[in-house]
């Protein structure tokens, strides 16, 4: 077999080799040096010709020669990949990363207990996944076709666990390929992101350029993996968009060729934005996008059917266990353990931090109480929130240690004897080794507390204990706040809603409604004039006691739920599933409209009727004005083009003329009209570019 020299040159060049003349044309030359290392690849382009003569020409010349034989050009180009990439040396490190994280995760329960990652139920394109979220993933790595896949979970959910899961699947199973991988939740400058990637790359391949590096990362041959990518949205609440659209630009850049690009997020008002499904049309043609949402872990996932029981036998509300963390704590500990965490259900996160804390004090020798060791990460969430960031590096940690609680640090050294006594530095860095912060990123430059659970307890001590109201101008420390109460008393979540109760008011109203449901299991304030988005919702009275008013639930899941018809005005459902539910009070005004909603039992058929009352062929003139309206979302007045999708949130603001039941029964219109489709995209439109000049006619614009 007979190589193309100019093919074969190309790859060479990519990776900085000079091509050299030479005396036979079946023979190629490249030469590169790097300090005082001059070195030559002498490839025999022919396997029948000797590149004996050349090989000792360019040694006599200085240079340490290589004499190479490849089998095609995918053997060139895949030699050069593993040994500039150092594929072997690498995959070790990152084996070790891996190790290092899932030992974390377990460690600090039992001297016994192992890891195992958790399938939990999930989606894919709104879908409900077959097969597990690491095998849709790698089956597509080898795709032609460049890919963004979202990894979408709330806080606790796994979305960590899953990167690492892929992360070893890819080391361990495909030779070919190298990931990069990083945690962006342990970088904190957030407004600078396109540098921030490029230096997480020049971090992670210090020994080559990041010209290279992004060249193949578009061959393929590095999949990118960033963990935590929801971190660097910008959550403070007086921040313009802007930079989140510029970081989703900057990803975008990487999605050429073969490229494929793994993000972790919670679910961001980014991710379901008009501007990110703008972003998403306008690079249909460019790339795939697929997102995946996590559901939240069962129990009887992590869990024998043996400890399930004796949960059940202490009465234990296995519905508040949905937590990674507190599962895997269960599944870990010994049986005499879990007999004595069982038989006091209400005290389960005290019995986690005190037998993480104590078993603390035994791995590290540290003479610390547990009260105050919890003291001392109460104060470091704090400074956190303060700060806002997440993860520091070991000399800020130690130093803050050191300078935030001195008193406590010499009163912990006198508890030493004389020989064993350590310094405060010491002291310090036994505590930056704490197993509740002992989950460093790849290349150990940032430290954070182990998991959003642990973070979240700590942050909601500070929010609870908060002299005055409670503000932050990060928010991102409210969900793991939350999340981390779930499992508590009615009493102490009573305390965090309370306490929170000032911040809320600033944030979307989807998540506040969430963190009401999970700190209440109830909606206990009004709403008003609010759009509510993929919410999972059960075991309530929506009404009841509170009034419910121009409000818009969008994709929103309602199971063992009671609308109350006489509490409620101007509300609609679209898209939303109702299972086991009702409405009552039907003998009054019907202020309740459903579209697109699907029910176990048609409660939607209460409400068809009402639907199609006004929906004649020729509708009266409001009726067409309101419809115009909703077509102009698509294609304002003064605008030359069109948007093609817009979300349905969008559609229904920016009005005063029009109830919610008009705008919906106009919806409905222009969806049997055919103008308006339902595309493959939870909470969206799509306007039927196939009828736009009967639609252009319709708004008068011919």
């Amino acid at each position: 077999m007979i190589l193309d020299k100019f093919k074969v040159a190309d790859l060479y060049q990519r990776y900085g080799f000079k091509v050299e003349k030479s005396t036979n044309d079946k023979i190629a030359v490249f030469t590169i040096h790097n300090g005082h290392y001059y070195n030559a690849d002498i490839v025999e382009l022919d396997t029948n010709v000797s590149s004996n003569n050349i090989f000792q020409q360019f040694t006599d010349s200085g240079y340490a020669c290589k004499k190479r034989t490849y089998t095609s050009l995918d053997d060139v180009e895949d030699t050069l990949f593993k040994g500039f990439f150092t594929v072997k040396s690498s995959k070790e490190r990152l084996r070790k990363s891996y190790e290092k994280f899932t030992s974390s995760l377990v460690s600090g329960f039992s001297k016994d207990s192992e890891y195992k990652y958790v399938n939990s139920k999930y989606f894919i394109n709104g879908e409900e996944g077959k097969s597990n979220v690491i095998t849709e993933i790698v089956n597509r790595l080898k795709d032609e076709i460049p890919t963004l896949f979202l990894i979408e979970a709330a806080a606790g959910f796994g979305k960590t666990c899953t990167a690492y899961e892929l992360l070893a699947e890819i080391i361990n199973k495909h030779n070919s390929l190298l990931p990069f991988f990083t945690e962006l939740s342990r970088n904190r400058q957030a407004k600078i992101f396109r540098y921030i990637l490029l230096d997480e790359i020049d971090n992670f391949f210090p020994s080559l350029s990041s010209k290279l590096v992004r060249l193949e990362i578009k061959e393929g041959k590095v999949p990118v993996i960033l963990d935590g990518f929801d971190e660097l949205l910008h959550t403070k609440l007086d921040d313009s968009d802007d930079i989140n659209e510029t970081m989703i630009e900057t990803i975008g850049e990487l999605l050429e060729g073969k490229a494929k690009v793994i993000l972790t997020t919670r679910r961001t008002a980014i991710f379901d934005g008009d501007e990110f499904h703008d972003w998403m049309s306008s690079h249909k043609d460019d790339f795939n996008i697929i997102r995946i949402r996590i559901d939240e872990p069962t129990i009887g996932q992590w869990l024998s059917e043996e400890r399930i029981e004796l949960l059940k036998n202490n009465n234990f509300t296995i519905e508040k266990l949905s937590n990674p963390v507190l599962l895997s704590f269960l599944r870990s500990i010994s049986d005499e353990e879990f007999n004595n965490v069982v038989s006091k259900p209400q005290e389960i996160v005290q019995k986690y931090f005190e037998l993480m804390l104590d078993r603390e004090r035994q791995r590290q020798e540290l003479n610390m109480t547990v009260e105050e060791q919890y003291l001392v990460f109460t104060k470091l969430s704090k400074n956190m929130i303060e700060s806002s960031y997440t993860s520091e590096s070991r000399e800020y940690i130690v130093m803050f240690f050191i300078e935030y609680m001195p008193q406590l640090l010499e009163e912990v050294r006198k508890r030493y004897s004389n020989e064993n006594r350590p310094t405060k530095e010491e002291l310090a860095n036994k505590l930056a080794s704490h197993a509740l912060l002992d989950r460093s990123n790849v290349d150990n430059i940032g430290i954070g507390f182990i998991n959003e659970f642990v973070l979240g307890n700590f942050c909601a001590e500070n929010i609870i204990n908060e002299e005055e109201e409670f503000f932050a101008d990060d928010i991102r420390f409210i969900s793991p706040a939350v999340t981390s109460y779930i499992p508590r008393v009615d009493d102490e979540k009573q305390k965090l809603w309370k306490a929170l109760s000032f911040v809320l008011s600033f944030v979307d109203e989807s998540e506040k409604i969430k963190y009401m449901l999970a700190l209440n299991n109830e909606i206990v304030d009004d709403i008003n004039n609010a759009t509510i988005e993929n919410l999972i919702i059960k075991d309530i009275v929506l009404g009841g006691n509170i009034n419910i008013e121009k409000v818009l639930f969008i994709n929103c899941n309602f199971t063992n739920i009671i609308l109350d018809n006489l509490k409620m005005t101007d509300v609609s459902f679209v898209d939303c599933s109702f299972y086991e539910s009702k409405i009552i009070n039907m003998d009054n005004d019907t202020s309740i409209s459903l579209l697109g909603c699907s029910s176990d039992n048609n409660i939607e058929d209460l409400l068809i009727k009402d639907i199609n009352d006004d929906n004649s062929l020729n509708p009266q003139d409001n009726d067409k004005a309101c419809e115009i309206f909703i077509l102009e979302k698509f294609w304002p007045k003064g605008r030359v083009t069109f948007f093609k999708h817009r979300h349905i949130k969008g559609i229904y603001t920016g009005h005063s003329n029009f109830s919610h039941k008009d705008i919906l029964k106009a919806f409905d219109r222009l969806r049997k009209k055919d103008f308006i489709l339902q595309p493959n995209k939870v909470s969206f439109a799509e306007l039927n570019t196939e009828r736009i000049s009967e639609i252009k006619d319709y708004m008068g614009r011919n």
